[in-house]
């Protein structure tokens, strides 16, 4: 499973004027249901979550500006090899990646990395777009630097 996501970003990046990309960058409350931690927020109001404060969260939203023809499909995948997101697409469509904490992302407990590949009809990689946060908290866009958290 892992070689395939290697093979994967030797694909060519897909070009900025041809998407658009906004993040959300909020602070939620960390959660647990059950006493099983979560990636998804729970908004409690107890003694020990308020203590613990809010967390910067992220979610990415993408708009895709232009799609060639081949581009049918978009598959996001993440560097520990999780599928996440499979669907077809069509120029104008939108959808959202909801990333989690950015601490944990930096922390390698999650996710850090995530590659947004555009595959044609046979289910074959064409372009990429690579999503990562640095242990420093860098954020990289097909290893452009954008910002840091």
């Amino acid at each position: 499973m892992l070689s395939s996501f290697f093979e994967q970003e030797t694909l060519p990046y897909k070009p900025n004027d041809e998407f658009e990309m906004k993040l959300n960058y909020d602070f939620k409350y960390r959660g647990s249901v059950e006493g099983i931690s979560t990636k998804k927020p729970v908004y409690d109001s107890s003694e020990d979550n308020k203590r613990s404060g809010p967390l910067p969260y992220l979610v990415i939203n993408f708009k895709l500006i232009k799609l060639l023809e081949d581009e049918v499909r978009v598959k996001v995948v993440t560097n520990q090899g999780k599928t996440i997101l499979v669907k077809k697409v069509e120029q104008g469509d939108s959808f959202k990646l909801d990333l989690g904490y950015t601490d944990d992302m930096k922390d390698r407990v999650t996710a850090y990395h995530y590659s947004i590949i555009f595959l044609n009809k046979e289910k074959i990689g064409l372009r990429i777009i690579n999503l990562e946060i640095q242990e420093d908290g860098t954020f990289l866009l097909n290893d452009e630097k954008r910002g840091k958290f």
